[in-house]
């Protein structure tokens, strides 16, 4: 028998060669006896040793921990470390009885149980984020397949392609099962939460090649963007999505690191969050009342915002509340669905203040852009007039020299004074007018989200002690 090492378990334990800061130095390896055959030589591993399989799953790895989300599997890597493991478990096993070898067994051993902490671990955080936003990571797996990405960027290997079909097979018919199948149909479609990778920042450090023609949002120009290159070894502090492409292609790699707003001074979180809150609030009411407006022929040929009370949604959602509380469900749960009923109608009424209301204020706001200006043009053009007929009148007295011509002339100047006295206030509350305008629209959004806040949450805690966790979003969350 030789006392030659396995070609792939010197490898994998040689630290000269791996460039591993974690692998084990200055270590004296005990040569172990092969396995038995050697026979099957590894033709198609020869291009990659173990060495260079460590280092690769060891990136990989630190790679997938720090990175927000989902990247693409490497499946052939951890099978080719685990052709490895099981190499050298066959070697133990075939010379454990020899005592000459309990030692570098021993040792070495160690090195198979970090080895399986690593995959295991790797394993355990893609299914981690694989179960936190399974149906968008299925859609976006398969989005790459169709476009016919390169290989190495499909994100989902076989085994968690289907462990993810399994999953959601089985979420939607415990739904079924649970509560969507006692819901009119209108109400059974529930929308799967989704990552929001825009406003993750990641700790990078760039590999030995430099990284040029990184994308970067414009903070001045939100539409915009502008470039940037990386150079080797520096490190930064970056959006995800602007280097999530270099981070796929292994030319960067993610560094261990979080920047949360709690980490900062209190009253810049306050603000931070109070000005994200409004922005959604601000938002969602826009979009609504646009809705309102694009899906409502009626509505919009008639030129106003609001819609027909039959035509409110929450209002049509509170009716089928109704139709389910009295033809459907239990006594148990009635009350608590009348409470819904009655809190959806509030939603309604609220939402038609917003429509009402919107429709009066946001001209108002436009006023100073729009009517005041038209007023100002009105009243230059009427100082102009006025200035004519002061040059005619000057002509008319000194050409006749009469006292009507002269009383007429100096009628006309004090006409024209005043009404450029009047021009010229109107012009400076301008300001003020678009200014108060502003104010009343700002203080309409507040009072009225405060209250959408309140019922929405009444709701929302209403429908978990039904069991129902998935109707409507949180608000608390954006305050």
């Amino acid at each position: 028998m030789s006392d030659s090492l396995d070609s792939r378990e010197r490898d994998l334990f040689d630290s000269a060669t791996t460039g591993d800061s974690s692998a084990p130095t200055d270590r004296a390896l005990v040569n172990l006896p092969p396995s038995g055959t050697e026979s099957d030589e590894d033709d198609e591993e020869d291009a990659m040793t173990a060495a260079e399989v460590l280092k690769q799953m060891n990136e990989i790895w630190l790679n997938e921990n720090a990175s927000p989300t989902l990247l693409p599997h490497r499946d052939e890597i951890v099978q080719l470390l685990l052709g490895c493991i099981r190499d050298m478990e066959e070697n133990f096993a075939n010379n454990r009885d020899n005592p000459d070898f309990q030692l570098i067994i021993n040792v070495h051993q160690l090195e198979v149980h970090r080895l399986t902490y690593i995959i295991n671990d790797y394993l355990r955080k893609r299914l981690e984020k694989i179960d936190t936003y399974p149906e968008q990571i299925m859609l976006e797996d398969k989005a790459r397949i169709e476009s016919g990405c390169n290989p190495n960027k499909v994100l989902l290997s076989a085994e968690e392609r289907t462990y993810v079909n399994k999953r959601l097979l089985a979420d939607k018919e415990m739904m079924d099962r649970v509560f969507l199948n006692k819901l009119p149909e209108a109400l059974r479609t529930l929308h799967a939460p989704g990552q929001d990778l825009s406003v993750e920042r990641v700790f990078l450090q760039v590999n030995s090649e430099p990284v040029s023609g990184i994308a970067m949002p414009d903070m001045k120009e939100p539409d915009s963007e502008y470039l940037i290159d990386l150079e080797p070894r520096s490190r930064h502090l970056l959006p995800f999505l602007s280097v999530r492409d270099a981070l796929e292609e292994n030319k960067i790699y993610v560094m261990r690191g979080k920047m949360e707003l709690r980490e900062l001074p209190d009253e810049y979180c306050a603000k931070i969050h109070k000005c994200f809150a409004y922005q959604k609030d601000v938002d969602e009411i826009i979009g609504r009342l646009e809705n309102v407006v694009q899906q409502n022929p009626a509505v919009r040929s008639a030129g106003a915002i609001e819609a027909k009370r039959r035509q409110n949604p929450f209002e049509l959602l509170a009716g089928s509340v109704k139709h389910f509380r009295v033809t459907l469900t239990n006594e148990e749960n009635k009350e608590s669905l009348v409470s819904i009923e009655s809190m959806l109608r509030r939603l309604a009424i609220y939402d038609r203040e917003v429509q009402v209301k919107s429709r009066r204020a946001m001209p108002n706001m436009r006023r100073y852009t729009s009517s005041e200006m038209s007023l100002l043009r009105k009243g230059q053009k009427r100082v102009l007039q006025r200035l004519c007929w002061v040059d005619f009148f000057k002509y008319k007295e000194r050409t006749s020299k009469t006292v009507v011509d002269i009383e007429n002339a100096a009628c006309a100047v004090e006409m024209c004074n005043m009404q450029i006295g009047m021009l010229k206030k109107y012009s400076e509350k301008l300001p003020e007018y678009k200014a108060a305008h502003q104010q009343e629209v700002i203080e309409f959004f507040g009072i009225l989200m405060k209250n959408y806040r309140k019922v929405t949450m009444d709701i929302i805690v209403t429908l978990e002690a039904l069991g129902v966790h998935a109707f409507l979003e949180d608000p608390s969350t954006t305050k």
